[in-house]
């Protein structure tokens, strides 16, 4: 189904406005969104011209820390989409042999936890306290989550089982991934249950 005609799940509901041509980032303009009583909307945008019918689309999931982009993604999943996580694509490759090496000359040992793993607190809090060490870090980071994002894609466009390839990942816009997406989920919830969500986890 498609997200305009399903009551599945808190985030969608039945009945849809119209949006004004109001242009949220990228030159995107949305001409949909749904609104419930909890406070979050999904404000839908297409984003490029489609493929050709027989193309599997890329929809884009977008929206803040707590916003419910996740759940919004396992909606798409049970309708019949792949789900590439960009969560989970930078976890597996932090904790490639090859990246906590490069990232153990770079700051020490304070990278690993106890297991051995990447400590993704503190690496969070090197990146936070100092611009170049995220700017280092993401440069060589994205480049290696590509090749990963484009792997899945590839098994996921020979996959007759998946209608379209959804992309959760909070750093849709600014990873320059939105430009690749032919419809854009943008997920909104309000400060406070965005903050109920964040203290939960």
């Amino acid at each position: 189904p498609t997200p305009a005609s399903s009551s599945r799940g808190s985030y969608c509901c039945s009945s849809w406005s119209a949006s004004p041509g109001r242009e949220y980032r990228s030159g995107i303009t949305p001409f949909d969104q749904s609104s419930e009583p909890n406070g979050a909307n999904l404000v839908f945008a297409k984003s490029k011209p489609s493929s050709g019918p027989s193309a599997k689309p890329i929809i884009g999931v977008a929206g803040g820390i707590g916003s419910g982009k996740s759940t919004v993604a396992r909606l798409f999943s049970a309708w019949g989409a792949g789900v590439i996580s960009s969560d989970q694509l930078n976890h597996d490759e932090l904790n490639s042999p090859e990246v906590l090496s490069v990232l153990r000359e770079w700051w020490g040992d304070r990278v690993l936890d106890g297991h051995g793993a990447a400590d993704r607190d503190a690496i969070r809090a090197i990146v936070r306290e100092d611009e170049s060490a995220r700017r280092r870090l993401e440069q060589f980071m994205h480049p290696r989550i590509a090749v990963r994002r484009q792997a899945i894609m590839y098994e996921f466009r020979k996959d007759p089982r998946i209608q379209a390839i959804v992309w959760d990942s909070p750093l849709l816009f600014e990873a320059g991934l939105a430009e690749q997406c032919d419809w854009i989920v943008f997920v909104e919830s309000s400060p406070q249950l965005r903050l109920q969500r964040v203290q939960r986890e």
